[in-house]
């Protein structure tokens, strides 16, 4: 760059005018060399994809018969075109059934070994596999290998000529910078010369010559404007400064008490910031959690009512019954590990019911401290209000605190769970709407937490423990945000922990629990299956059939509807349609109800889905379902809840 700056104006007027234009024209020429040669390149992917789907079609049944000399005389086909170098199809098995290599290859290539299907380019060829399926079963695969030559020699042709265009263009563009360069180079060297004479001479009378209706002449007439403002401008300069430093000062205090009130301000909104990130980290996770969720559910729901039909073909009392009870009681305990993944996600609403939360807090760290060397002591209120929670969720919270605490005191200790009534005040820092709340306090006595590690313990994945997983707070974290609440830690190195959860009270009663009976398999009616995985499908109208149900089935919301149009127009509706709320790439339950009750206001549908904790799930009614089945679910939940649309609710 030094080197550059001492090169003459004349030079740098040369070259600037030279390089744009050569490095445009070589910009220009790989624009199209790169247009050209990927438009080339899915030429021949294309054509070759192609080769390999008519060879894979035509070769179906040699595979099928075991009949290599057919494929050979099929692969013998591929001699017409000069650029396939070699063909082969592979069994399903991954060993080679015929071959082809073009005779003017020498040596012959070696056949790669069996890969998925797709194609890539390397060693001077492209090579595609290509599977071939007869029934949607893959029984064989296509390899083909396709020489290159057309795009080296294209590439060959385009730099001869890009070289050609770039080496007359740069002798053009030289040409013509040399003729124009003096009409501004020799200007600027007289004002040049005229600025060095005033610099050695301290002579502001001295004024640059020449009369041009140029920008030069502007230049010229401003440089000679400016000479004679420098000594006026002198005088001024001691008056500036003083006045400058004067508004520096004043200046300084003003910004010294913007910052004492700006250092308050970032002080009270730190806590709003860092609930704010954890809230971020938690919904990045939970797109991903709530899919994961989901399926799981459904594979739950196929296992858990295979098990429950199994049973009804079992004689009661035998080991293969005893043995289905176990699947059914295992599916349901595996159902809550799906709880902590729906947690994180959006569609993840709790279904909340009024609850004795002391209860609650007395069964749930009753069993984290069963076989610990710790011990828990509970300092209940009296008067503790109840609250409007998800058992579940509430229960998993209090049980990761608790096993928190008794893993910081790994030579035992005492954990004290305290649960009172507090009034939260509108001037209150925590961040929290006013009104009355339960706090439950879980305290131990251990080790502490570090000072540094305080604002990242709820953040998904971030662990101390060498087997631990990060997500036991940030899952507290999210359930006690969706239930209007809040969680926050107090900790101070040697001190122990104690965190706090506050829940909003409720001045609701408790509902009486409701002993669950077995339902009685006595069904009638014409039900519709609408679900778009084929395992539920089969599993769910099997269990109805069972019941006596007439059962037909539709894998989207569109075939549903035009389903139920036509059984109607036929004379013999439906009546009861049950309902997946998501399908993928297609039309879910809650689109497909909603259409469906503006053709028949009168239509009855329930809503199926794996994640039993969304919204529609817990209103339900509001969305124009009669019912609602969380995904995985006993039989006889089934049967009872038909039986009661079908024939009792209006």
């Amino acid at each position: 760059m030094s080197n550059f700056r001492s090169v003459s104006i004349k030079q740098k007027l040369t070259l600037i005018a030279i390089l744009p234009s050569t490095l445009a024209l070589l910009i220009a020429c790989l624009v199209f060399f790169v247009f050209d040669e990927i438009t080339l390149k899915k030429a021949m992917i294309q054509e070759i994809t192609m080769l390999a789907q008519v060879i894979g079609a035509n070769n179906s049944a040699a595979l099928l018969f075991d009949d290599k000399k057919s494929a050979e005389d099929n692969l013998a086909v591929l001699s017409v075109n000069p650029h396939v170098v070699s063909g082969y199809i592979f069994t399903a098995t991954g060993d080679v059934f015929a071959a082809y290599v073009r005779k003017s290859i020498h040596p012959p290539p070696v056949h790669t070994s069996l890969r998925r299907d797709g194609y890539f380019f390397g060693d001077g060829y492209l090579s595609i596999f290509k599977k071939i399926e007869l029934n949607n079963t893959t029984i064989g695969t296509v390899h083909l290998k396709y020489d290159l030559e057309d795009l080296y020699a294209r590439r060959k042709g385009y730099g001869t000529i890009a070289a050609i265009i770039v080496l007359m263009g740069s002798g053009l563009v030289l040409a013509m910078s040399l003729w124009l360069r003096r009409a501004i180079s020799d200007p600027l060297l007289n004002l040049a010369e005229t600025a060095k004479s005033i610099s050695l001479e301290k002579d502001y009378s001295i004024r640059a010559s020449g009369e041009y209706s140029n920008e030069i002449g502007i230049l010229v007439s401003g440089f000679n404007e400016m000479l004679k403002q420098i000594q006026e401008r002198d005088s001024q300069l001691a008056q500036y400064r003083e006045e400058l430093e004067q508004q520096v000062a004043i200046r300084t205090a003003e910004l010294k008490a913007s910052n004492d009130s700006l250092r308050i301000q970032i002080d009270e909104n730190t806590k709003i910031e860092e609930e704010l990130f954890r809230t971020r980290q938690i919904d990045s996770l939970g797109i991903l959690a709530g899919g994961i969720a989901h399926d799981f559910n459904n594979l739950l729901a196929v296992i858990l009512m295979n098990s429950s039909l199994a049973k009804k073909y079992s004689p009661t009392g035998s080991k293969a019954y005893a043995k289905l009870e176990g699947v059914e009681d295992a599916c349901i305990r595996a159902k809550d590990l799906t709880q902590q993944l729906l947690t994180f996600s959006k569609g993840g609403a709790p279904v909340t019911k009024v609850t004795s939360i002391a209860d609650l807090i007395g069964e749930s760290a009753r069993f984290v401290f069963h076989g610990s060397k710790s011990r828990c002591s509970f300092v209940i209120s009296d008067d503790l209000c109840s609250v409007e929670v998800d058992g579940g969720q509430i229960s998993q919270v209090i049980q990761n605190l608790a096993l928190n605490a008794d893993q910081a005191m790994p030579d035992g200790g005492t954990v004290v769970i305290n649960a009172e009534n507090v009034m939260v005040r509108a001037s209150s820092p925590l961040n929290l709407a006013p009104g009355r709340y339960v706090r439950i306090s879980v305290k131990d006595s251990g080790a502490g937490i570090p000072k540094e590690h305080l604002s990242k313990i709820f953040i998904p994945y971030f662990t101390t423990k060498k087997t631990g997983s990060g997500l036991g707070l940030a899952t507290s974290y999210s359930i006690i945000s969706k239930h209007g609440g809040l969680i926050t830690v107090e900790s101070e190195p040697g001190s122990g922990t104690t965190f706090h959860v506050y829940l909003p009270a409720s001045d609701g009663e408790i509902p009486e629990t409701e002993e669950r009976t077995e339902a009685e398999i006595n069904g009638s009616g014409r039900v519709l299956v609408m679900d778009d995985d084929e395992f539920v499908l089969a599993v769910t109208g099997e269990a109805l059939t069972h019941a006596g149900y007439f059962v037909d089935f539709a894998p989207g919301g569109a075939e549903a509807i035009e389903k139920y149009l036509a059984a109607r127009e036929s004379g013999v509706p439906y009546d009861l349609i049950i309902m997946d709320l998501t399908i993928p790439g297609g039309m879910g339950g809650a689109e497909t109800v909603k259409k469906l009750l503006e053709i028949d206001p009168d239509a009855k549908a329930i809503a199926a889905s794996g994640y039993a904790q969304g919204a529609i799930m817990s209103d339900f009614k509001s969305y124009g379902f009669r019912g609602i089945l969380a995904k995985p679910f006993r039989i006889n939940e089934l049967y009872q809840l038909v039986d009661r649309v079908i024939h009792h609710c209006k």
